[in-house]
């Protein structure tokens, strides 16, 4: 049970996830609604950490993929027309490194799905399936567009 993450609290768990990152965080999100979770990740990037965040464009958060492009963050997106929609909430912590862990569950980076509804997530080190999210995100990144606003 130690390594469920449940809504409402799950906002401190998340991003310590992103605060630990020391050499690469890959991030798949429906939402980018929380602005205490762009910091996170334009910390990490600061620190050196390579960050990529992949998902469906929406003109909502354009102004956090203006700042995290301009930190050096990989960010790319699909159409909203596009075959693919990122609806995943994934995250993937130094994949390779000792310090491997991984996120995977149902809370966007909004307030409501962090601090109010009802949503689950699992904390893993296991190395079968960190490697298993990082080669689907990686290969979700290669098929997105680089962002441009």
């Amino acid at each position: 049970g130690a390594d469920l993450v449940w809504s409402p609290g799950s906002q401190p768990v998340l991003l310590q996830l992103v605060n630990d990152a020391t050499t690469s965080l890959l991030v798949e999100n429906e939402e980018m609604a929380l602005p205490a979770a762009t910091s996170a990740l334009l910390r990490a990037a600061h620190r050196g950490v390579h960050v990529t965040v992949v998902m469906t464009r929406q003109d909502d958060w354009a102004n956090d993929f203006d700042k995290l492009a301009a930190a050096h963050v990989d960010v790319r997106t699909y159409s909203p027309t596009a075959a693919l929609y990122i609806h995943a909430k994934a995250i993937v912590a130094d994949e390779g490194t000792p310090k491997q862990r991984a996120f995977v569950g149902s809370e966007n980076f909004s307030a409501a799905s962090l601090q109010h509804n009802r949503e689950l997530g699992l904390l893993t080190a296991d190395p079968t399936l960190v490697a298993t999210l990082a080669t689907t995100i990686g290969s979700d990144a290669a098929g997105a567009t680089p962002w441009q606003h």
